[in-house]
C-alpha cells in the first residue's frame, strides 16, 4: 500500500484555507449588510464657517487645500452646494476636494450614476441625515 499521510496533510491544509477564506467572505457580507447607526453625514459638519474659525484655521497652519474643501448635495436630481443654491455640476474646479452627500434611500446603481456625473479627481461620497433631509424638503 501508499503511504497517503502526505496526501492528507495536504488535504487537511486546502481545506483549513478554504474554511478560512469562507469565514472572510461571510464577515465581509455581513459587514456590508448591516446598516450601521454611526453614519458619517452631513450633520457632523460644520456649515457656517464663522471668521474666527477661518482665522484658526489659518493659525492652525491648515493648508490652501484643506481651506478649499467643498460640499456637493445632490437631492432629487439636483445639485446644490452647502447653502442649497443651485450649482452646475460639470463646471467644478479639479483643484478643489468635494464631497457628495447623497440621499440614504438612493441605490446603489444611483449612486455611481450621480458619481460617474461629477468629473474631478478627489471626491468622496457620505449620505444625508434626516435633518438634511427634512431641509431639503421644504426647500421646494
Amino acid at each position: 500500500m501508499e503511504d497517503q499521510s502526505g496526501n492528507q496533510a495536504i488535504t487537511e491544509v486546502a481545506l483549513g484555507l478554504v474554511m478560512a477564506f469562507f469565514a472572510l467572505m461571510v464577515i465581509a457580507l455581513m459587514s456590508m449588510s448591516i446598516k450601521s447607526d454611526q453614519s458619517s453625514s452631513l450633520g457632523n459638519v460644520s456649515i457656517q464657517v464663522s471668521e474666527k474659525a477661518e482665522r484658526t484655521a489659518r493659525k492652525d497652519g491648515l493648508s490652501k487645500q484643506q481651506q478649499k474643501d467643498e460640499w456637493i448635495i445632490y437631492y432629487q436630481g439636483n445639485y446644490y452646494d452647502k447653502e442649497l443654491s443651485l450649482i452646475d455640476h460639470s463646471a467644478l474646479s479639479k483643484s478643489k476636494r468635494y464631497y457628495l452627500a447623497l440621499s440614504p434611500h438612493l441605490s446603489f446603481q444611483e449612486v455611481l450614476k450621480v458619481r460617474s456625473g461629477i468629473y474631478v479627481p478627489n471626491l468622496s461620497i457620505t449620505e444625508l441625515n434626516e435633518d438634511w433631509l427634512a431641509r431639503l424638503k421644504h426647500l421646494k
